[in-house]
């Protein structure tokens, strides 16, 4: 439902016309699980998802774990569609077009793909990929293996900081931290394109100045390193951690 809507209905039916107040209710009913209603992402703020158990399910054909979810895939229907590059890519590196993604969701309104879209950019578990003349989006956690060893830290000339959790490390940080950085990046028109692994990526703020991320999840931390040129220009050093 729109914003719209439920005004509408919220003063016909309940006499409540003040805005204020029915934002609050949403609110109130979003913390409660009965909807979703993302007031605090403006793009997301006009929509109310009332049935929160659709989101899930539209997510799940697309992150998840290919190897063991593979009952629904229509593999036939994604060659004679032209799309199996497309879904190998996803697979083996996380990758997306849009196309892919309309396949998965090809039950749904082209409203709802929109959204479904803008709730992934937007909750940080899917970034745009626009490296190298590419026009895709990237969901770290599709990510399955380490394609290259890691840069050594002896390698680099940085500044290097640690994030630990104390054995408490929340599933899913380390891939929306990549996200993040994979937008500071895309602003940077000289970037060259990042490398997204499973345990570690190497993302450019311009032409000369990266940073390193590896998380440790046996220990529980993770690991931001910023190369020398980096570290000399503030405005890259902030963004990284932003």
């Amino acid at each position: 439902l729109t914003l719209s809507q439920v005004k509408d209905v919220a003063d016909s039916i309940f006499k409540v016309s003040n805005i204020a107040e029915i934002i609050e209710m949403l609110s109130f009913f979003n913390d409660l699980g009965v909807v979703v209603f993302l007031k605090s992402l403006h793009s997301l703020s006009q929509l109310i998802v009332v049935n929160p158990q659709w989101i899930v399910d539209a997510l799940s054909l697309v992150i998840r774990d290919f190897e063991l979810h593979t009952v629904d895939i229509d593999m036939e229907l994604i060659e004679r569609s032209g799309l199996k590059e497309e879904y190998l890519r996803l697979v083996e590196n996380g990758t997306a077009s849009r196309d892919i993604l309309e396949h998965f969701w090809r039950n749904e309104k082209s409203e709802a793909i929109e959204f479904l879209i803008e709730f992934l950019l937007q909750s940080a578990l899917m970034s745009v990929w626009k490296f190298e003349g590419h026009n895709l989006y990237v969901i770290p956690s599709l990510t399955r293996t380490d394609a290259v060893d890691a840069p050594t830290l002896t390698q680099m000339h940085k500044g290097t900081c640690l994030f630990d959790f104390n054995s408490n490390l929340p599933n899913g940080l380390f891939e929306r931290l990549i996200c993040l950085c994979i937008d500071q990046s895309s602003k940077h028109k000289e970037s060259p394109q990042p490398t997204v692994c499973q345990t570690w990526s190497k993302i450019w703020f311009g032409g000369d100045s990266f940073m390193l991320l590896r998380v440790y999840r046996d220990d529980d931390y993770i690991e931001m390193s910023l190369n020398h040129n980096a570290t000399k220009n503030p405005k890259v050093a902030s963004s990284a951690v932003r």
